[in-house]
This record gives structure tokens, sequence and C-alpha cells, in this order.
């Protein structure tokens, strides 16, 4: 009985849930008259990308961490033919800011990029950043319009790691195991 207890204690421990990923919305909407975009903007100024802030990695300048990258997928391109898009998220002496670079077959189309300048979308410390949720406008000095990006954090299912799936398993087992091994004995004097 002990070796099955060890056993389980080291497959718990083998199986430990990796750190929870975060999901985020990212709505973007283009616009170049007024100071707030439209009520009801053409879909060719409107994307939206689900984004897994564990995907990806940092993004390095002068060897100091300024940013993450990441994937943006699921979502909609300005109109475009595009699902998926490589995203950069930086925060360094520039200033805060996106690159987006849409993703065609698995190959990057910088006829399409966007980068824009503005407010960090990033807290935390160098090397640890976490995307922050809210509403940001950005503006391109090369370009006439604003970008306002909006990020918000996706609730997601309540679904239980491997980890726990095993601890629940072991358990089970075990009691199982002992049930088993306590059946009633008839003896007969």
């Amino acid at each position: 009985m002990k070796a099955i207890w060890l056993g389980l204690a080291a497959a718990a421990c083998a199986l430990r849930a990796p750190a929870h990923a975060t999901l985020f919305n990212f709505d973007l909407v283009y616009w170049e008259d007024g100071a707030s975009p439209p009520a009801d903007p053409d879909p060719s100024n409107v994307a939206h990308f689900r984004v897994d802030d564990q995907l990806g990695g940092t993004i390095s300048h002068l060897d100091q961490p300024t940013g993450i990258w990441t994937y943006g997928h699921l979502g909609t391109y300005f109109g475009l033919p595009f699902q998926d898009a490589d995203i950069d998220i930086y925060n360094d002496y520039w200033g805060g800011g996106f690159t987006f670079v849409p993703m065609a077959g698995g190959e990057p189309d910088y006829d399409n990029m966007l980068d824009f300048t503005g407010p960090s979308v990033l807290g935390g410390a160098p090397g640890a950043y976490q995307i922050l949720t809210g509403v940001y406008d950005y503006t391109d000095e090369f370009a006439p319009g604003t970008l306002r990006v909006t990020i918000t954090q996706v609730d997601a299912d309540a679904v239980p790691e491997p980890a726990v799936w095993a601890m629940m398993l072991g358990g089970l087992a075990m009691v199982g195991a002992r049930l088993r091994s306590q059946r009633a004995r008839v003896r007969f004097a």
C-alpha cells in the first residue's frame, strides 16, 4: 500500500499543472474623422483576435526585455481574409505600442501590417509582463486616423487540469482498494 501512495504522490508532482494561460479578446476599431469611433463602424475598419498570454515570448532590445510577442487567432482583420496575426506588444523607452502582422497560410503579410505607438498595455516587471485590460487609443504620425484597442479578459470554463484528474482518479482507486481489502470475512466456529 505504501508503494501505491508513493506512486500517486510522484504522479501528482509529475503532472503538476502548468501556469494558467489567460485569454483576452483584442477588439480594434480604426477611424479617421472625429474624436471617437463611429457607432456602427464599417467591417473594413474593425479587427478582432483572441490572444493567449502563454503563447509567444519576450521581446528584447539591447538585451533588455521590452515587451512580449504573441499570436492572435480566431479573428477578423479589417475585412481582409486573415484569421491569425503575430502581435508584438512593447513597453520600452520609446513608449508603448503594438505591431500587428496578419498571417496568410502561416506566412506573415507585411503589406497589411499595423504599427501604432501610444500607451502601454503591459503591467508587471520586465521579463514578467502581464497584459492589462482596458480601452487604449493609438495614433500614428504617418497615418491620419486613430486606432482604439479594447482588451477584455475572457472567462474560461472551469476545466480541471490533468494533475487534478490524476489526483481524483487516484483517490477513487485508493478508496476502492481499501473497500476491497476490508470485505466482510465470515468465520465459522
